[in-house]
């Protein structure tokens, strides 16, 4: 029998092991064997629909089996068993639980369990916290976040974009000068491109917020450029700042007017270089393919472009 085929049996073992003694001894006997056979226990499970084994495997020796049984737990288990579980696990294995939590929309026992942490101070809150809801992250926020690190932030990034960009919001317009603060411009490193992925117009809005206080060029905006390209453009152009940004990846969605004052004002590092390493044709290839060849001529002489327009 294949391994498929005796988890498919294990689970049929389990529908019996309802109301027949005999089934329930061997998945006991099975629980307390080898590694394998106490898999083959736990898969019992999907067919008795008693989360019990898994809550006790939830600390077993093989990371295989605890595996399992957090797999087992976020479907099968009450919210009291998994609240009781959760008290006894280690963080990482705490961490992915609740991620399958989340994934299952079990959103009222991750809150719970989180409450429980808040109410002790608990010293793994501030990894956890990300994990609630909305309400509760804002609830539970303020105290804590002085001490996020850069990996906490970009964790709230993920998970709550807006308290994110709200947080920072709030701590730009309390900055005076960057060089006092390098922290925010840390901070600040790590979020607009989690904003960028997620949220690119709350992204977008951090970037015109900072801008009051640091040039562009100390913002990272490559992330954001692939998804507001335009508006992007448009903040550089009117910043009349030095800039290596290159829109080369996004020239088909700019306007003909931002591309034709974007190569008069920041000419474009990639297109130089591709003429500098004698590929001029296939870079005014490249520029005739999106409808500017005839424009660009008003800026580069034939020379420049080495006449590969023609």
């Amino acid at each position: 029998m294949t391994h498929k085929g005796r988890m498919q049996r294990m689970v049929e073992v389990g529908r019996l092991a309802r109301h027949d003694q005999g089934a329930r001894e061997i998945i006991g006997e099975l629980l307390r064997g080898s590694i394998y056979e106490r898999l083959l226990g736990l898969q019992a499970c999907f067919g008795s629909g008693d989360a019990d084994p898994a809550l006790q495997a939830l600390n077993d020796a093989s990371r295989s089996v605890r595996g399992l049984a957090g797999f087992i737990m976020a479907r099968l288990g009450s919210d009291a068993q998994v609240l009781a579980g959760l008290e006894t696990m280690a963080l990482d294995a705490k961490v992915a639980l609740l991620h399958d939590l989340d994934r299952r929309h079990r959103q009222a026992v991750m809150d719970a369990y989180i409450e429980t942490l808040i109410a002790r101070q608990d010293r793994h809150l501030k990894r956890l916290l990300p994990l609630a809801s909305q309400d509760l992250v804002r609830r539970a926020l303020p105290p804590l976040i002085d001490t996020f690190d850069l990996i906490d932030w970009k964790r709230l990034t993920r998970h709550h974009p807006e308290i994110a960009h709200a947080q920072i919001r709030s701590w730009i317009q309390t900055a005076n000068r960057i060089p006092q603060d390098q922290r925010l411009l840390q901070v600040v490193g790590v979020v607009i491109p989690g904003l960028s992925k997620l949220a690119p117009d709350l992204a977008l809005d951090l970037v015109h917020a900072m801008h009051t206080l640091v040039p562009l060029a100390r913002l990272p905006l490559n992330t954001l450029i692939t998804r507001r390209p335009r508006e992007v453009a448009d903040l550089v152009l009117d910043s009349h700042e030095a800039s290596s940004i290159s829109f080369l990846r996004v020239v088909r969605h700019l306007s003909t007017e931002q591309l034709l004052a974007l190569f008069e004002h920041y000419p474009t590092r990639s297109i130089k270089t591709a003429w500098a390493n004698s590929n001029r044709s296939n870079a005014w290839r490249f520029i005739s393919s999106v409808g500017l060849a005839g424009a660009l001529r008003r800026y580069y002489s034939p020379a420049y472009c080495g006449g590969a327009a023609d």
